[in-house]
């Protein structure tokens, strides 16, 4: 799943706005990170890294598989999950092995 998706895809992202759909709206959401995580490896082919997204502070959303939208990435199905909550968010993160 993903295996053409990239850090190098998103990088040139961040602080930009993607739409999440949950059931049937979307929700305007700004990717925060794009982050190698330590530990994953030396090869950087197999890398893994994170996307960290921050969503409205209205409503926490469960973990789970949702469709994210970009115009430079197309419409995504991606895993998150909540990892933190401050007053500008919530802040929801996808790891890529």
């Amino acid at each position: 799943m993903h295996n053409n998706l990239t850090m190098e895809t998103f990088s040139p992202l961040v602080n930009e706005e993607f739409n999440v759909y949950i059931g049937d709206r979307a929700l305007p959401v700004r990717l925060l990170e794009v982050t190698p995580l330590k530990g994953s490896g030396d090869n950087q082919e197999h890398q893994a890294w994170s996307l960290v997204f921050q969503f409205p502070p209205q409503r926490l959303f469960d973990q789970g598989t949702y469709e994210f939208e970009h115009s430079d990435t197309g419409r995504l199905a991606i895993f998150v999950v909540p990892i933190g909550q401050d007053e500008n968010g919530v802040r929801y993160q996808a790891i890529f092995n």
